[in-house]
């Protein structure tokens, strides 16, 4: 990568986001060879900072990608937008790298978006080029993007607050309600319902079709594991797939997150 060096990511990598043991189990759940799907995860605060002293976008972004954050007022909207671009490229190259593929900089792979709002990366000297299928997700003092070859995938992270309470009936039923908040899983009320809502917002984003997958059309059928070590959800989407899909969900001090890898013929 370009100019890797200047810009070390111990400035703003947040590694310990999770640990190497819930990525582990996450790729699992989805893959035999750890190969396939690369997470990156950015601490938002540390990354504005660094903005004040020096300038990272221009080594990580395109010409047009540029142009396009300058065009952000609110720095709040952009730094969240550099972010995002940042951590799914350093997915990539990531993923790229442990498949000992060609290298590619950062400056030549734009982040685009497809006519159903999906993020995509175009390598702006080689169209041809086969890049990585990506998510981006950010929140409060994170952002995040997953990568993986070959598969559509799907990552939401959400910050915990009360407001989930109050929007329980257009993403949350009875039944996922109770199952949620069962006694074994030991999850207050709040935390429960952003996991469920950050695993659909996830499946969203990972299911292909049109129109956009609605939140009543996913079921919660069955959740496993431990909300601190990583639980797998297992869902159901008639519309689009005859099986169940599994997301993979994480509380993490005051954040949701949930990951989620669809295979093609889903």
């Amino acid at each position: 990568m370009k100019n890797s060096k200047r810009f070390s990511s111990e400035d703003w990598q947040a590694e310990s986001f999770l640990s190497s043991t819930q990525l582990s189990t996450c790729r699992a759940l989805f893959f035999r060879n750890a190969k396939e799907m690369s997470l990156s995860v950015l601490s938002l605060p540390r990354l504005n900072a660094d903005l004040k002293d020096r300038n990272p976008a221009s080594t990580y972004l395109t010409p047009s990608e540029l142009e396009r954050l300058a065009s952000f007022t609110f720095a709040k909207r952009h730094v969240e937008w550099l972010g995002g671009r940042i951590a799914a490229k350093k997915a990539a190259m990531a993923l790229l790298a442990s498949r000992s593929c060609p290298p590619i900089v950062c400056q030549d792979v734009s982040v685009e978006t497809h006519s159903t709002g999906r993020p995509f990366l175009r390598c702006q000297t080689d169209p041809s080029a086969i890049l990585p299928e990506i998510s981006i997700s950010h929140s409060g003092n994170y952002a995040a993007a997953l990568s993986v070859m070959g598969q559509s995938c799907g990552i939401d992270l959400q910050r915990i607050t009360t407001t989930v309470l109050t929007v329980r009936e257009r993403f949350a039923s009875n039944s996922e309600l109770e199952l949620i908040l069962s006694k074994r899983h030991s999850l207050e009320k709040s935390a429960a319902l952003t996991l469920l809502w950050s695993a659909k917002e996830a499946l969203r984003k990972a299911i292909v079709c049109q129109p956009l997958v609605g939140f009543s059309e996913i079921t919660l059928l069955s959740l496993e594991g431990n909300p601190q070590n990583g639980m797998t959800g297992h869902f159901s989407c008639p519309r689009v797939s005859p099986v169940l899909l599994p997301v993979f969900l994480l509380l993490r001090d005051e954040y949701a997150c949930a990951i989620v890898v669809v295979a093609p013929s889903t």
